[in-house]
């Protein structure tokens, strides 16, 4: 799934078993799976997006950079529920009328992105 909230924009999949190239990654997704079988891996192209969207959860949130050549630079890895937590703080703290209005007082790169999404969806009558 896509998500592009105040924090930015991340990438979210259930991981689908396959190990890492990664010492490090592989780690943590070990890590993660003791905890829930069920492992969610977050990306976002920015550090600082990813600390900012799972800080509600943990305070000092593990982010891993990413191998060259992987589709985004940073990951995060989190349990189900602590996804079901990241988008339930998302949704309780709502705090602006109109999205794309806030972006563009906010984040100009956002901004862009928030008006190609909707564009995409109105084009396609909302059925991406």
């Amino acid at each position: 799934m896509y998500l592009q909230c105040k924090h930015g924009f991340v990438e979210a999949d259930l991981w689908d078993g396959t190990w890492t190239t990664s010492r490090a990654h592989d780690e943590e997704l070990r890590r993660v799976r003791r905890r829930s079988k069920r492992v969610i891996v977050v990306r976002s192209r920015s550090v600082h997006t990813l600390e900012n969207l799972v800080w509600g959860i943990r305070r000092d949130p593990e982010v891993f950079e990413s191998a060259p050549g992987w589709d985004y630079a940073f990951r995060v890895y989190l349990t189900d529920k602590e996804w079901g937590k990241v988008l339930t703080d998302v949704a309780l703290h709502l705090d602006y009328r109109n999205f794309k209005k806030w972006t563009i007082e906010n984040s100009r790169g956002q901004a862009e992105l928030a008006h190609d999404v909707w564009h995409a969806a109105h084009d396609n009558g909302g059925n991406l």
